[in-house]
């Protein structure tokens, strides 16, 4: 059996090892590294108040923080034209504009998630307030900046508004 050279052995040695090295490197990130938990999308909340209560301190909260309500979906009056009827159910649609000015240059895609939406429904066990974090929303961009922008901003706003609205007096 013919020996192999030092310098070819080492060779094998350091190939090998780096090998290792980058499978550690790949495998470890999943393993024992806690995942940031993040809610499950969309968030539901059950409101403590009835739903004209729930829609107007909403409206409020909004208007006060200096939001733009731009337009409201009534799905209760877009269901009766056809004849349906259905429980009160409202999706309000705002905006602050000079948000909309550092969003839409990071990301000109984001206008298809503008204006930002908050629904507002009743079912048989009470009101709910449903809506998706704007880091959730704005997330599948994949720029990591406008993401933390909306977790560090907006997502406490969110949350803010949503209690406001939810809460007893």
């Amino acid at each position: 059996m013919k020996q192999q050279p030092k310098a070819s052995l080492a060779l094998t040695a350091l190939i090998v090892g780096c090998l290792m090295l980058v499978a550690l490197v790949v495998v470890t990130p999943t393993v024992g590294v806690q995942k940031e938990e993040r809610p499950k999308q969309p968030i539901v909340v059950k409101s403590q108040n009835d739903f004209d209560t729930t829609y107007n301190r909403l409206k409020e909260a909004l208007q006060k923080d200096g939001l733009m309500v731009v337009a409201e979906a009534n799905q209760k009056q877009m269901l009766a034209l056809v004849g349906v009827e259905y429980r009160n159910s409202v999706t309000i649609l705002f905006a602050r504009p000079e948000m909309g000015a550092k969003i839409l240059p990071m990301v000109p895609e984001c206008a298809c998630d503008m204006p930002l939406r908050i629904a507002i429904v009743e079912k048989e066990d009470g009101v709910y307030v449903v809506y998706y974090q704007p880091s959730y929303s704005f997330g599948h961009y994949g720029n990591e900046k406008l993401t933390m922008m909306m977790r560090k901003m907006a997502d406490p706003m969110f949350e803010k508004w949503v209690k406001t609205a939810t809460s007893k007096e």
